[in-house]
């Protein structure tokens, strides 16, 4: 259990390195919207997963559809919830280490095939 961790931080620590909390800041304190910084933070989030999912085996999965319900599901509740635009908000300090849980969770709980459909689907 305890390497499954290790390599749940470690994928948390490669998606959401230094240049991703340094262009969040830069858009907070130009006075961005938190719809147009998501507009700006998925598809660098994107490339990032590009990156580490270039390596593996590229063929779409066989269920493509259902996979990108349930990413598209998961990833409107995080939106709807607020809890990726809390955890860019700089100011609010309170609730991130619990929106940093439920965003952990739901990045834990992708299956392969709901990160190569995300994939797809935030190329687009």
């Amino acid at each position: 259990m305890k390497g499954f961790y290790h390599s749940s931080f470690d994928l948390m620590a490669t998606i959401f390195d230094e240049s991703i909390f340094y262009k969040s800041c830069q858009l907070k304190k130009g006075g961005s919207t938190d719809q147009q910084i998501m507009e700006i933070m998925f598809p660098l989030i994107a490339q990032k997963i590009d990156k580490m999912v270039g390596v593996a085996n590229s063929q779409l999965p066989s269920n493509y559809q259902a996979a990108e319900r349930s990413f598209t599901k998961k990833m409107n509740k995080l939106v709807v919830s607020g809890i990726i635009s809390d955890l860019f908000d700089h100011n609010n300090s309170q609730n991130k280490e619990e929106n940093f849980a439920k965003l952990f969770a739901v990045v834990k709980s992708l299956s392969v095939d709901e990160i190569k459909a995300g994939q797809v689907k935030l190329r687009k």
